[in-house]
Order: structure tokens, then C-alpha cells, then sequence
């Protein structure tokens, strides 16, 4: 029971460090270390001996492709581990052979790559009986390129994880998490100048530049909590489309060019463009009290100094 409780309690470990290193296809060497632990007695010394080991490893992933990043709580401030995007790349490009092999199979291709992070929560443990202090918000990301490939765990790297009851005490939540690692990686040279990619296995070397335009995938509930949008609360339910309105409004009925969130015609879509997004955040910010509640449901937005 107590070798089990151990590999229990290492399955549920969700530290940045632990999910880059069990995101590697697995291998004869790391079955065949996991076989050791399996059979080692708690304390002898070949579980210690294990346990240094992956200590190390994962303190080695962490000087490799990771840095801090500081989010204000109160009066104190949490520092966290977030991937470099580059290093990251790199480091699954040696290390996971799958990884590779996707790298690989859009070399080819003429189309520049595109970056797309995932945001999810996950709640270790039983799930008959989840244990909200344990839920984790994590954050993946992908090339969009892989296309139908990313049906593949090896496609999405991990790159951010917190726990969700440090991200109720930043100020900004979950928005202020995305807008401080998306402003660490706009300097990243892969979105710059590019990166060359060695990879030992296959003995091929391979240049990638991502471009610097972000998407994201999300649930209705990260939507709301990383974009600080109304969503299905505000007149605007769409915060990318500029004239979508809630269907019960009617609005589209009054106003031409309007359509309801029911529309399922995309050439009716309107997209909105990044100097309207300053437009209705500089609004936000100047409203007066009276005015703000009216104002972020009649934009969809909601207005936080901290966030997005």
C-alpha cells in the first residue's frame, strides 16, 4: 500500500517542473527507472537514490526552459516558474522523440507557424470526491501547423501552472496571469529573429519563427476569467466580434449589421481590430461609477487595471 500511496502521490504532483519532465513519450530508460521505484522499499537506498535523481532532473528543467515571473498578492508577492517559449521548443526537441517527429513533419510546409495556448483547470485526486483547494489552472501550448497531429499528447507543452486558490488572490485573476506571461514572450527571439533547432536523434537541424499573433482555446469559463469579459452576462457575448449581440436583446432586429449570437452565417461576422479594443478600455477607464456597470455590459468587457 505504501509503494502505491507513493506513486499516487507523484501522479498528482502538478509543479511546472514535474509536468515538463512526465510529457516526454516514455522511453526503455524511464520505464525502466520507474520499475526500479516501483520495487524499491520507502526509505531504502534506492528510493532515495531515485528520488535525488528526479530532484535533480526537475531542478535542471527549471534552469533550462524556465523563468520567474512575480504576481502581486496583497502586500507579498508570489514568484512562479513560466516556460521560455524557445527553450521549451528546444528542449522536447531533444528530448522526446515524438515531439521531434512532429517538429519534423512541418518542415516542409510553406506556412509560418502558429503559436496556440490552451488554458484548462484540473482537480487532483478521486473524482468522486474532488478537493476544490487542490484545482490547478495550467496552461498548454502548441503549433497550430501540427493540424492533424494535434490529437497527440506530445503536440502540447506545458507552460504555466498555479493553483487555483493563488489565482483568486492576484489582483487581475487569471487575466493578469495571461497578460504578464504574453508580454514575457513578445521579446522571446523565437517570435523575433527566429531559433535553430539541433535535434541528436535524427541528426536534422531545422529553423522555426513563430509568428507573433497568440490563439488561444478555451472553455466558456476561461473565456470569462482571462479575457475579464461578460460573456452571456453582457449585451456583447462574442469579445472578438463586433457586432454579435445576445439573442433575447433584439438589438439586431433594430439596428442593421447587427447579428445574434445564433448566427451561424461567418461571413455576417465582424471582427473587431486591436484599436477597438484601446477605444472601449480607455472608455472603461474614464466612466464614472454611475456609468461603468452600463458601460461593460453594453461592450461585453469588463474593466480591471490589472488584467487583460
Amino acid at each position: 500500500m505504501a509503494k502505491k500511496a507513493r506513486l499516487a502521490e507523484a501522479g498528482s504532483n502538478f509543479d511546472l517542473a514535474s509536468l515538463i519532465a512526465s510529457s516526454r513519450c516514455p522511453e526503455a530508460r524511464v520505464k525502466a527507472i520507474l520499475a526500479k521505484l516501483n520495487l524499491a522499499e520507502e526509505g531504502s537506498t534506492a528510493d532515495r537514490a531515485f528520488r535525488k535523481n528526479v530532484d535533480k532532473l526537475h531542478s535542471q528543467i527549471l534552469d533550462k526552459v524556465t523563468t520567474h515571473l512575480d504576481f502581486p498578492i496583497g502586500n507579498k508577492v508570489e514568484t512562479l516558474p513560466c516556460a521560455k517559449l524557445g527553450e521549451l521548443i528546444e528542449w522536447f526537441s531533444q528530448e522526446c522523440h515524438c515531439f521531434e517527429k512532429l517538429l519534423l513533419s512541418v518542415r516542409g510546409t510553406q506556412r509560418e507557424l502558429q503559436l496556440c495556448v490552451y488554458a484548462d483547470e484540473v482537480t487532483p485526486g478521486d473524482v468522486f470526491k474532488p478537493d476544490n483547494a487542490r484545482k490547478a489552472c495550467l496552461l498548454y501550448a502548441t503549433l497550430l501547423n501540427f493540424d492533424e497531429y494535434l490529437h497527440s499528447k506530445y503536440s502540447w507543452l506545458p507552460v504555466f501552472v498555479i493553483k487555483h486558490t493563488l489565482v483568486e488572490k492576484i489582483a487581475g485573476g487569471l487575466s493578469r496571469i495571461f497578460r504578464d506571461i504574453f508580454r514575457f514572450w513578445k521579446d522571446s527571439p523565437i517570435f523575433q529573429n527566429g531559433l535553430v533547432l539541433h535535434m541528436p536523434r535524427s541528426g536534422e537541424t531545422m529553423y522555426i519563427k513563430i509568428l507573433p499573433k497568440v490563439w488561444t482555446l478555451e472553455d466558456y469559463a476561461a473565456v470569462s476569467s482571462t479575457w475579464s469579459s461578460k460573456t452571456a452576462s453582457g449585451l456583447c457575448p462574442c469579445i472578438w466580434c463586433a457586432n454579435v449581440v445576445l439573442s433575447s436583446s433584439d438589438l439586431h432586429h433594430h439596428q442593421e449589421g447587427l447579428v445574434p449570437i445564433s448566427c451561424f452565417e461567418p461571413e455576417q461576422l465582424e471582427e473587431r481590430e486591436e484599436d477597438d479594443y484601446l477605444e472601449i478600455a480607455s472608455m472603461l477607464r474614464d466612466a464614472t461609477a454611475g456609468d461603468l456597470a452600463d458601460l461593460e455590459k453594453a461592450t461585453g468587457l469588463v474593466f480591471h487595471p490589472d488584467s487583460c
